[in-house]
């Protein structure tokens, strides 16, 4: 006998239709009080394949008139979920069993009906927590028979009731979560939360602390970039000072005295390969094709040897890396600093010598301000003076009396920060080499490096005097007194840039305001007069 209505399938007379009903009622409540709950697509598709599994249990009782026996060789019974209340589908379903191929005719040989103690009953709906949350679970192989699954997501509870979950709310935008009225934004998680007037009067400060920063922003950039255009003004002022006053006259008017106050502005970044190289001079006598024979015979045999084309190389890269006009392989200019770096050391090997390291910056200066036979002139002249002979010939007798006016001048001119370096047993052959080996520009920032060039040229002009090198070296420990004070040997090796990679001291703030004015200062501690008789006192005859 087939079954005709729901009361049939659970064993149940038309007395319990009532009861189907009050269940339904109550699982819309249940729907309606967990509609805001995201169980994930696991749960949605765990709850989809309980539902199609139980309509084909639902379909296999429709067509069976008595429950058989279970026999030893049939597979043991799976445990069957709860069915839903609708209506199951008249259409028969395939067999439960789980093997790929397609299910055999619905027959009483491939079914079994679980008993009657454990038959779900129509009035007892499962509760959506005995659901399994695992998204593993997936449902029964299905056939052309089956019927199709909805295609609108289900939730749990509307799977269980029979209806479709509701879409999710669009996100807000705009408007803050009502949650955030409640978090705490001035004090970490991990700590009780501030009084709401407490965290109000904080938050007001932290705005009004932000404006603050925003506007002083916005001053630091004005005053950028009010400073900017009066430089340039000043630097175009000065170019045509320079143009109208200066270069006709050169040789006179960088004797004149009263032309020394132009010169602390230093030359025009444009007239300074011309002023330079007249301020070096040509001692040597060196033509205008001197450049190209001592380059070809760097290339001959016994010309430059491989350690020192090693040596160029290494030293180049330390060429004002920031610049990356020098860099090897990529730097533009890499090539004309080593054509004039070799030239210059293929004269030195006519003196037994080899390349110095240092000379690479030196040279890479004269190239940003000149071509590269005028940079090899000016650098052969300019490593003939006597000061830098003697550290680059190292000669010893007359580095130690340079070194010993260098004490004599610090005990003057800085007598603290003197006694400090004596008690820490730190001399002036720590810190002097490297700043002349490099002529003072792996320490400063490029334009300060230029003007203390400028004011180095400008000052020993016509007589190459050594003593105004002496004063931009005092000029340097002058723009540091203050952090030459410190009792630790260690903290003054780090601050004047000994043995590291960064040696620059922009770091500590020394810029070309700075060089400007502390080497004004010293113009009378290292006068003419009294660097000769120092000279004459420490040097050897």
């Amino acid at each position: 006998m087939q079954p005709t209505d729901e009361g049939d399938l659970g064993g149940k007379g038309a007395e319990d239709a009532p009861e189907e009903k009050v269940a339904q009622e109550e699982l819309e409540g249940l729907e309606d009080d967990f509609a805001d709950v995201d169980l994930g697509e696991g749960f949605d598709d765990a709850a989809e394949g309980k539902e199609a599994r139980a309509g084909s249990v639902n379909g296999a009782e429709a067509h069976e008139d008595h429950p058989r026996e279970r026999s030893d060789t049939d597979e043991p019974p799976s445990e069957l979920p709860t069915p839903t209340i609708p209506k199951p589908s008249p259409t028969p379903s395939p067999s439960l069993s789980r093997s790929p191929s397609p299910a055999p005719p619905t027959t009483s040989s491939h079914l079994s009906t679980p008993p009657a103690s454990t038959r779900p009953s129509s009035t007892s709906p499962t509760p959506f927590y005995s659901i399994p949350l695992s998204s593993s679970t997936s449902p029964p192989p299905s056939s052309p028979a089956s019927p199709a699954s909805p295609a609108t997501p289900r939730s749990p509870i509307a799977a269980m009731a029979g209806g479709t979950a509701p879409k999710d709310p669009p996100p807000r935008r705009g408007n803050p979560s009502p949650l955030e009225k409640y978090v705490n934004k001035t004090r970490p998680s991990y700590l009780p939360p501030k009084a709401r007037e407490e965290e109000k009067k904080a938050l007001k400060t932290w705005t009004e602390m932000m404006k603050a920063s925003r506007e002083a922003e916005k001053q630091k950039a004005a005053r950028r970039q009010s400073q900017l255009l009066k430089h340039e003004a000043e630097l175009s002022s000065l170019t045509q000072t320079w143009q109208t006053a200066i270069l006709p006259q050169l040789r006179n008017a960088l004797r004149d005295p009263s032309n020394r106050t132009l010169f602390w502005r230093g030359i025009p970044p444009a007239l300074r390969g011309r002023v330079w190289a007249h301020c070096v001079g040509n001692d040597l006598a060196l033509g205008r094709d001197s450049f190209e024979l001592a380059l070809k015979r760097s290339s001959r045999p016994g010309g430059v040897g491989a350690d020192d084309r090693q040596d160029i190389e290494r030293d180049t890269r330390r060429a004002f890396p920031r610049l990356k006009l020098f860099a090897p392989g990529e730097g533009a200019m890499h090539d004309d600093l080593v054509s004039v770096l070799l030239a210059w050391t293929v004269d030195r090997r006519d003196a037994g010598l080899g390349y110095f390291d240092g000379t690479a910056n030196i040279a890479a200066m004269l190239l940003l301000n000149m071509p590269p036979a005028q940079a090899y002139v000016v650098l052969s002249n300019l490593l003939q003076r006597q000061l830098l002979r003697a550290f680059w010939e190292d000669r010893k007798e007359e580095k130690d009396g340079y070194y010993r006016i260098l004490r004599t001048l610090m005990a003057e001119v800085m007598p603290k920060a003197h006694a400090n370096f004596t008690s820490q047993s730190l001399r002036p052959s720590s810190f002097l080499p490297p700043w002349l080996h490099t002529l003072f520009t792996a320490h400063l920032p490029l334009e300060a490096a230029s003007l203390a060039w400028d004011l180095l040229l400008l000052l020993s002009y016509p007589s190459h005097s050594d003593a105004s090198t002496f004063q931009i070296a005092l000029t340097l420990l002058c723009c540091l007194e203050a952090r030459l004070h410190f009792p630790e040997r260690a903290e003054l090796v780090r601050v004047l840039g000994l043995g590291e990679d960064e040696v620059g001291y922009e770091r500590w703030g020394v810029g070309t305001e700075d060089v400007r004015r502390e080497c004004e200062a010293l113009q009378s501690v290292v006068e003419e007069g009294r660097w000769d008789r120092l000279v004459r006192r420490e040097l050897p005859e």
